[in-house]
């Protein structure tokens, strides 16, 4: 299908740039030659289900143009009336067409917005979807952005992709914008922003009263303005999130049209969040009715001024979820599931729930440092239903207050503040072991001890406490002296010495001595000046050395697991690049939750949800498929998938190709075949739609082990990575 858009004659002013340009090969733009607009066709692709309708632009940078919920029968998008170039960007001009758009691989709007992007369509029984795609020709890095619509849910999923295909490495920037009105053509004084932290670094303003840019200022509330609320805005101002995103949520909220839109994100990963309103700019600097607009911003870095890198045959990928919400009255804590509200006026306590599913169960309010029920309702949420309640405390009474939202399983779905819904607690007693149980060994295969390592190479160990509810914890456990060559590389095994891939690991180079230190006291996440990827299916993870060869540290990255961080590595420039190479393994420490089996590197979730492993008989002479590894990814890691991903390995640990793999249920099957797909994605998998306790998997032919009771426990969207390995 195509739409047609009043589009200005901005190409007959394109003009050519030469390489000594920083934005070559992309054009600049002679202003005064821009022509009359006239309409103009475009090509576009429409996904949608029951919530919400997508309309999207190949042509034009492959951007998401239109966003309709269906509830409210408005467009959440910022919908400009024509297209015509402003004179913002790298480029000295930008088209604001509206809608959402990708830019990379320089900050502000890119450099490919306006060029057409490759598409292909795809279709399974539960979702549909395309993925837009791009070789950004000043860098060379190519750009994927799949985005999809699946049949149960409100939101749409973003998963963006960066690949690095050259043989040098590339730093850049990548920046989601979406430009919004939320149901309105002007934005006004009912909107409100919901960007979670106490401060903001400054990126520009009109307003003389605010810090300048690069500066830092509170948040929400600046010398007793706030912020949040656009209403007290004096001029055009755009801030970061102050040093990076601080919770994986952000978005804003029209209390004119009763509408507001959510965006979900990995927040360790991808750092960048910012906001963007006109204040007092003139409308006619990006079109001709007087319409406006805000800008919601998601990046890799922190900010437009910092960059990521990604080293040759490298990429970096993540998952989003977008999602609308009604009439709740803003929100302050969301995530894929559900978005929540809870505020307090002198007389009453306001709450509000919304769902990107059906939900049934209650909505409790929490009351105390102490938490004891206050009261609660009985919800039946929908995304086109939101509840919105009040409850009035006793004389006297006071908070602090907590929300929680439970299902009808008495999982709870959502919650904020103080709550007595209880939980695991992240710490155990188990002791953090020194460095002496690292096994050094130099290039002769002799055991040495850390001072060698701190005097030979000056490395340091710094250790990480136990954080995790099940006490996992990645821990350094070996040093191998060996030459790095152009490439350093780190090893990763799981709690059997196998080799684990489906954790990133990182590399930290900081600015200053004291960096890495103040970094470690940050929870291991630092990314301001980082690089990152998956390792391959031998658990080994390689990154160049680059020409600077400045000391980095190293460790395993991963929300849920603490990693212990190997800093000031740096190989010996005098001694061919002496290097020790790291070895991180998966380890519990403390109490542990017994897995079903010893041999199984099995995550103890598995446990808890009634998950079963059945062992193959094994006989004299034939081979046998054993489990040797099966991990569960909840909804917030499996961001919006619901499938069982299988690998199947050789004894020596090699892929199998062609291997097929059953998944069956009470009354049929799915079978899948492995494939030979590039590292770290499984070899094959499928979705599940049933839920938990329906589905058994194994490999088909020769007698295998069955892992059983899989499925999605209360609907949630949940995956499972199993691995299997022939063994004779």
């Amino acid at each position: 299908m195509t739409i047609t858009i009043n589009t200005a004659d901005y190409q007959s002013a394109l003009v050519p740039t030469s390489p000594e340009d920083p934005v070559y090969p992309y054009p600049r733009l002679q202003h005064e030659r821009v022509g009359a607009p006239s309409p103009r066709q475009y090509r576009a692709i429409v996904l949608e289900n029951r919530y919400l309708q997508l309309t999207i632009l190949p042509e034009l940078g492959g951007r998401i143009y239109r966003w309709v919920d269906k509830a409210s029968g408005k467009n959440l998008f910022y919908e400009n009336p024509i297209i015509t170039p402003t004179t913002w960007g790298n480029r000295g001009w930008w088209l604001a067409t509206g809608g959402m758009e990708w830019a990379l691989p320089l900050d502000e709007h890119g450099l490919s917005e306006a060029t057409p992007w490759d598409y292909q369509l795809y279709r399974s029984p539960d979702i549909v979807g395309v993925t837009l795609s791009d070789v950004e020709e000043h860098s060379g890095l190519i750009s994927e952005i799949t985005v999809s619509v699946d049949a149960t849910h409100a939101y749409f999923t973003l998963m963006p992709k960066i690949t690095n295909p050259t043989d040098h490495a590339v730093s850049y920037k990548f920046w989601i914008n979406g430009m919004f009105a939320l149901g309105s053509q002007q934005i006004g004084p009912g909107l409100r922003f919901v960007l979670p932290g106490g401060q903001v670094t400054v990126h520009s303003t009109g307003d003389p009263s605010l810090p300048r840019p690069h500066e830092t200022m509170d948040w929400p509330v600046f010398k007793g303005r706030d912020f949040s609320k656009y209403e007290t805005w004096q001029s055009y101002l755009g801030v970061f999130a102050a040093p990076a995103a601080h919770d994986s949520f952000m978005g804003a909220y029209n209390h004119q049209t009763n509408l507001g839109v959510v965006r979900i994100f990995p927040h360790q990963l991808v750092r960048g969040a910012k906001i963007f309103a006109p204040g007092d700019l003139e409308p006619k600097l990006w079109t001709t009715d007087g319409s406006s607009y805000f800008e919601l911003w998601g990046g890799l870095a922190p900010t437009f001024w910092d960059e990521v890198t990604l080293e040759p045959g490298q990429h970096v990928t993540w998952q989003e979820q977008w999602y609308a919400v009604g009439d709740m009255g803003g929100f302050n804590y969301a995530n894929p599931d559900a978005a929540l509200n809870l505020g307090t006026t002198p007389e009453s306590v306001q709450v509000a729930a919304a769902s990107t599913q059906p939900i049934n169960g209650r909505l409790i309010l929490w009351q105390g440092e102490d938490p004891r029920q206050a009261t609660d309702w009985p919800v039946s949420l929908a995304p086109e239903r939101p509840f919105r309640g009040s409850y009035m405390p006793e004389r006297g009474a006071t908070g602090p207050w907590g929300l929680s939202l439970v299902d009808e399983n008495g999982r709870t779905v959502a919650a904020i503040g103080r709550t007595g819904d209880g939980g695991e607690g992240g710490n155990t007693d188990g002791s953090i072991p020194g460095v002496e149980q690292v096994v050094v060994l130099d290039r002769d295969g002799q055991k040495r001890d850390w001072k060698w390592v701190e005097e030979e190479f000056g490395y340091q160990l710094m250790r990480a406490p136990i954080r995790s509810a099940d006490n996992r914890v990645f821990r350094l456990i070996k040093l191998q002296e060996a030459q790095a060559g152009p490439v350093y590389v780190v090893e990763v095994r799981d709690a059997k010495g196998k080799p684990l891939s489906d954790y990133l690991v990182a590399q930290y180079s900081p600015t200053a001595p004291n960096e890495i230190l103040n970094f470690a006291n940050q929870e291991w996440h630092g990314f301001d000046r980082a690089t990152f990827g998956y390792p391959d299916l031998y658990g080994n993870w390689g990154i160049s050395l680059g020409a600077d060869n400045q000391p980095g540290a190293y460790f395993v990255l991963s929300s849920e697991v603490p990693s212990d961080v190997l800093a000031r590595v740096a190989p010996l420039r005098d001694s061919n690049y002496r290097c020790l190479r790291p070895t991180f393994k998966l380890v519990h420490e403390g109490p542990r939750v017994a897995g079903s089996d010893d041999s199984v590197a099995w995550d103890p979730r598995l446990d808890r949800l009634g998950i079963k492993l059945i062992k193959a008989e094994k006989r004299p002479g034939q081979p046998v498929f054993r489990l040797v590894a099966a991990r569960f990814r909840d909804t917030a890691e499996s961001q919006a998938l619901h499938h069982v991903f299988v690998e199947v390995i050789d004894e020596v640990g090699r892929r199998i190709v062609g291997q097929p793999v059953v998944m069956a249920w009470s009354d049929g099957s799915a079978r899948m075949v492995t494939e030979d797909k590039p590292p770290p994605e499984y070899a094959a998998n499928v979705p599940m739609y049933n839920q938990l306790g329906q589905y058994r998997v194994y490999v088909e032919g020769d007698a295998s082990d069955v892992i059983e009771g899989l499925g999605l426990p209360g609907k949630q969207h949940v995956s499972y990575l199993l691995t299997f390995q022939r063994v004779k």
